[in-house]
């Protein structure tokens, strides 16, 4: 089935909602783009609230959510265990930070419908340590008749959202009062954030990200396994709408010619592992200031350890360009 272009529902057939993915250029062919027009004139509530959904980023651009909506006034999302990454998410982090995205976007969504939702997380119990299986990750549902919320300033940004895939500009300075306006966006009081333009910690970040990149790219099972989900060109784009998008002139130059060979990791030093070391290591560099979210375990609020990553706020010093 394909990405985007249909979301599986549980029960009721599917709710049609044109391709997307994780980019915004004009060069991308316009049905995969189609869906960050927004879900139009849906006259379904749960249909016009998953066609903001479905825009949220996950690991690799599978989208591995599956919505059920059997249940009158509610939506059950589970985990679509067939979009899951073995070799690079195993235990299956990744793929619980994007039911986060999902049920973040759907929260928005709704709330703009002058909704007030209730989410309640996994409510057949929660998944083993590093597994998951087929209960329900989350059930959202509306109060009928309850005060309606006020929209959310960040629902105006789902339909902006795009994953950059280009270096950062170093000539631009990140000011505090950006991170100050992010941290101010924060609702949840059970969600620690944590920010630094400090140039040292930002050097620190930066090659901690290039090192963690080149782990997964020199692994020839992880790399594999990325390859194997990387679209070349507007053919495959159009054809797949999940996975690792590349719509460049030498990739598809090499692709074009029979060089970019999908049956096994880059050479070192070839055209194709240059490019994809460049690539990663380009954001990396460029990166000027770094964000982050933390929530503590049970065990941290049982014992009272600190939260990971909640680190005090650093002071400035010469900070420029954008947020990785």
């Amino acid at each position: 089935m394909l990405r985007r272009d249909m979301i599986r529902l549980i029960g009721c057939g599917a709710v049609a909602a044109a391709g997307a993915l994780t980019g915004c250029s004009s060069a991308y062919p316009p049905e995969a783009l189609a869906a960050w027009s927004g879900p139009g004139d849906e006259p379904d509530l749960r249909g016009r609230a998953l066609g903001y959904a479905i825009l949220a980023p996950s690991p690799h651009n599978r989208q591995p959510w599956i919505a059920d909506l059997r249940e009158p006034g509610s939506i059950a999302l589970h985990v679509d265990r067939s979009c899951v990454l073995p070799e690079t998410d195993p235990s299956f982090r990744q793929v619980m930070i994007g039911q986060g995205t999902f049920i973040e976007a759907l929260v928005l969504a709704l709330q703009q419908c002058r909704l007030s939702r209730v989410v309640q997380l996994f409510p057949q119990g929660e998944f083993a340590p590093r597994d998951i299986d087929d209960r329900t990750v989350a059930r959202v549902s509306w109060l009928a008749g309850a005060p309606a919320p006020a929209p959310d300033p960040l629902f105006s940004q789902l339909l902006q959202r795009c994953t950059a895939k280009l270096d950062y500009d170093t000539t631009r300075r990140v000011v505090p009062a950006m991170l100050a306006a992010l941290e101010g966006a924060l609702a949840d009081p059970g969600v620690v954030f944590g920010d630094t333009l400090d140039h040292d910690r930002v050097q620190a970040l930066r090659t901690l990200c290039m090192n963690a990149a080149r782990v997964e790219l020199t692994t020839p099972r992880t790399v594999m396994e990325s390859v194997r989900l990387t679209r070349v060109g507007p053919a495959e784009i159009a054809l797949h709408r999940d996975g690792i998008s590349i719509n460049t002139a030498l990739p598809r130059t090499l692709d074009a010619v029979g060089l970019f060979d999908r049956s096994r990791p880059p050479a070192e030093g070839d055209a194709a592992y240059r490019q994809m070391m460049s690539r990663f290591d380009g954001h990396s560099r460029t990166a000027m200031g770094f964000v982050w979210l933390a929530t503590p375990t049970a065990r941290h609020r049982a014992t009272a350890l600190p939260v990971p990553c909640a680190a005090p706020k650093w002071q400035p010093v010469a900070p420029t360009c954008a947020c990785s």
